[in-house]
């Protein structure tokens, strides 16, 4: 008798850890984070009491339906049009007027219920915050950062930037989107990215090997980090993708006191010959 429960028990252990383990991999592949696993368990618990909608008839778009808040802006469904069985997520945007749609990649009811309450919650901080429903790549963003600039490019002083400014400035880019693969986040969008996670960016590019084997300069690398910090600012969160608090985070580096002079100073033969210049044009 002893030795049977001892076998339910762990029957039952083996079946929670299974349970455990697939509700981590659903949300791993949602691209959440563990905090939010309360949010999901409660979700699951939520939906396995929710009672589902009739399937509707012939080849509407929108069969199966059922809210997944008390909310009628978003609901999830299997398309009436297509042979496949996953369920979507569609979120009407009351502000933009335009829906969002996106596949959930799942064929079962309650992981796909599970899954949209999540997304929905991310959606409606995006609505309470200003943003964007949809968003973009950093290397989406580095394109309209870059292509704004490029308009600019003239050689006429003070009309634009140089061809060489927009040089720099793609290679500075071009550096954070490296370091973005070197940290894993190179296929993240850009609201995805904690701003805490790009902190050591200028110390990676410090130790980062030049062609010529020569050490970067701490100014060029603070430089940079401008650079990228104001591409966030007069892009992403302008056009309204992340808020000024998602903003990534970069260290500076410190700098040594610059001990030169700014600007060339007269020798003693020129300022002779410039005070001389002075005194014979307005005294002599």
């Amino acid at each position: 008798m002893e030795r049977a429960v001892s076998t339910d028990d762990y029957q039952k252990n083996t079946k929670k850890t299974n349970q455990v383990e697939a509700l981590s991999t659903l949300l791993e592949e949602a691209g959440l984070n563990p905090a939010d696993l309360l949010t999901a368990i409660t979700a699951l618990a939520e939906a396995k009491k929710a009672i589902t909608t009739p399937a509707e008839q012939g080849k509407s778009v929108y069969q199966e339906k059922e809210l997944v808040y008390e909310d009628e802006s978003a609901f999830v469904y299997r398309r009436g049009d297509t042979t496949n069985k996953v369920y979507y997520l569609r979120y009407y945007d009351k502000k933009t007027k335009k829906p969002y749609i996106k596949s959930l990649g799942e064929t079962d009811r309650v992981k796909a219920l599970t899954k949209a309450r999540l997304i929905y919650q991310d959606l409606k901080g995006k609505v309470n915050r200003g943003e964007r429903l949809k968003t973009i790549t950093t290397t989406e963003l580095v394109k309209i950062h870059l292509d704004q600039h490029q308009k600019k490019i003239t050689k006429i002083p003070k009309q634009g930037i140089t061809p060489e400014t927009y040089k720099l400035k793609k290679y500075f880019c071009s550096n954070w989107l490296e370091y973005l693969d070197h940290i894993g986040m190179s296929q993240k969008s850009i609201d995805q990215i904690k701003p805490e996670w790009t902190r050591d960016y200028g110390y990676w590019l410090l130790k980062k090997p030049r062609p010529d084997g020569t050490a970067r300069g701490v100014e060029q690398i603070n430089n940079s980090i401008t650079e990228i910090t104001r591409m966030y600012l007069s892009v992403a969160v302008r056009d309204q993708y992340i808020s000024k608090d998602q903003v990534p985070e970069i260290d500076r580096l410190k700098q040594q006191p610059d001990e030169s002079y700014k600007r060339d100073i007269l020798s003693l033969e020129q300022y002779e010959k410039m005070w001389k210049f002075m005194h014979y044009k307005w005294i002599g």
